[in-house]
Order: structure tokens, then C-alpha cells, then sequence
């Protein structure tokens, strides 16, 4: 049961063709295997019972940082690059703060 007191529809289960795929043994690495399974489809290449989500997870994180836009210069509440920040006429300039968390910065007029 679920939502207003609906029951889920009978599902039935479909085989897999496919062979040597690494099954989740946690219940956190989700994501990390979704990802490997819709890589390696999409490459046509052959699965690897050898796969291990936390060398895939540095690896996801080494290519997301290395080919994502450079963030150091964007506000983290508004997305918009410091240029795009205006001063009001009776501030001399916007102030930041860095989030201690991230490390990003956001611009206090966002917040205000």
C-alpha cells in the first residue's frame, strides 16, 4: 500500500540476457551501480564481476570534476558569476561568505 491507500500493480518478473553482472551487495551504492550498468550498455562492452563502486565512485568523481564548469566565481544561491552582481548605490561592493561546508561562496545580497 502505498500514497492514498493505492496498492502497487502485480509486477512480473523478465530474465535478464545478460551475463557477469555485479550485483549490489549494500543498500548506499545505488546510484553508483545504475551508473556503471547505463555506461557499459550504452558501450556495448561487457560487464565485469571484478567492478567495485568505491573505485567506480572516485573515478565518477575525478571526470565530474575535471569536465565540470569551474564554480569558484559562481554565488551558490543564485548560480549567477560574480560579474553579475551589482553593488547598490550606497554599498562600495558585494559582500560574500563561504559556506564552511562546500566552500563555495555566496553573495550576502542574495541572501538578504
Amino acid at each position: 500500500v502505498y500514497g492514498d491507500d493505492r496498492q502497487c500493480p502485480p509486477l512480473t518478473l523478465i530474465a535478464c540476457p545478460l551475463e557477469n553482472i555485479p550485483i549490489q551487495k549494500d543498500t548506499f551504492n545505488c546510484g553508483v551501480y545504475i551508473i556503471y550498468y547505463a555506461f557499459t550498455i550504452m558501450d556495448s562492452s561487457k560487464f565485469s564481476l571484478e567492478f567495485d563502486p568505491n573505485i567506480h565512485r572516485e573515478n565518477l568523481k575525478t571526470y565530474l570534476l575535471e569536465n565540470s564548469e569551474d564554480m569558484t566565481n559562481i554565488c551558490l544561491y543564485c548560480n549567477c558569476h560574480s560579474d553579475k552582481h551589482r553593488c547598490h548605490q550606497e554599498d562600495e561592493c558585494v559582500e560574500w561568505v563561504s559556506c564552511s561546508v562546500c566552500c563555495r561562496w555566496i553573495a550576502i545580497n542574495c541572501i538578504l
